[in-house]
């Protein structure tokens, strides 16, 4: 079975307009499985987003006084769309991060998880925003690379709870200590920085569960600041990760 994973950050922020209407209608198109989109802050895009009945919709919940006071419906901005033959596992949770930097710390990052089963095989989706830097002046950045390793840190401690976990979302950096990569290759997912920071990662012990079929990167859309990644892979049948897993405990 083949597997269409989408994350997109869609700048959602209180003060900025954002096209949630157009980009609704064009990820509708894209036939996914699971859509992971980062900051939904407002209760404008949240609103429009559950008008629709196309999808199982999960938001992370929880703000801060401050974030609220700034238009942050929700602190994280996290909202995983999964399609609707897919069977849902149970509720949803968000867990905060306990380690945050900057403005950061007046929201409420961290991860949505979402158990679900697809064709008979669970997947444990957890959308993400880690971590973010300060590079509104162009002259001048703060980076936050130690928040984000504890970020990762702590998202391995969850997904090591599951058998089939995928970290999706807006991680901030391209090179990772408890994650591998689904796609290495040197592409552009924030054009105003030329850098590459949207992910779907899995843990390296994993890699037997799948493989990887092509990743798009979607830079003609113009729709945020970021450019939406779609990920397709090839979940392998149970039977043959019993026969891989034979292997490597005889060899």
């Amino acid at each position: 079975m083949t597997l269409r994973i989408l994350t997109y950050n869609i700048r959602g922020l209180p003060w900025v307009s954002c096209p949630i209407d157009d980009i609704l209608s064009w990820i509708f198109k894209r036939k996914c499985d699971i859509v992971c989109l980062q900051e939904v802050f407002t209760r404008r895009l949240q609103l429009a987003i559950e008008s629709q009945d196309e999808w199982n919709v999960f938001f992370s919940k929880g703000s801060t006084c401050a974030g609220q006071a700034a238009g942050f419906y929700s602190g994280a901005g996290l909202c995983t769309l999964v399609r609707r033959d897919a069977k849902i596992l149970g509720e949803s949770t968000f867990i905060p991060f306990t380690d945050a930097g900057g403005v950061d710390r007046f929201v409420s990052k961290g991860l949505l998880h979402v158990p679900l089963e697809i064709n008979g095989r669970r997947i444990d989706i957890l959308n993400t925003h880690f971590q973010s830097d300060l590079t509104q002046v162009s002259c001048f950045r703060i980076n936050y690379p130690a928040v984000r390793f504890n970020q990762e840190k702590q998202a391995d401690f969850i997904c090591k709870q599951y058998a089939f976990p995928l970290l999706c979302g807006d991680l901030n950096q391209d090179s990772f200590h408890y994650f591998d990569k689904f796609d290495d290759t040197d592409e552009i997912t924030f054009p105003e920085t030329g850098e590459h920071l949207d992910h779907l990662l899995y843990s390296s012990d994993q890699r037997h569960m799948f493989m990887n079929k092509k990743t798009t990167y979607m830079h003609s859309i113009t729709l945020s600041d970021h450019i939406p990644v779609l990920y397709e892979f090839e979940l392998k049948p149970t039977h043959t990760l019993h026969d891989t897993r034979d292997m490597l405990y005889s060899s």
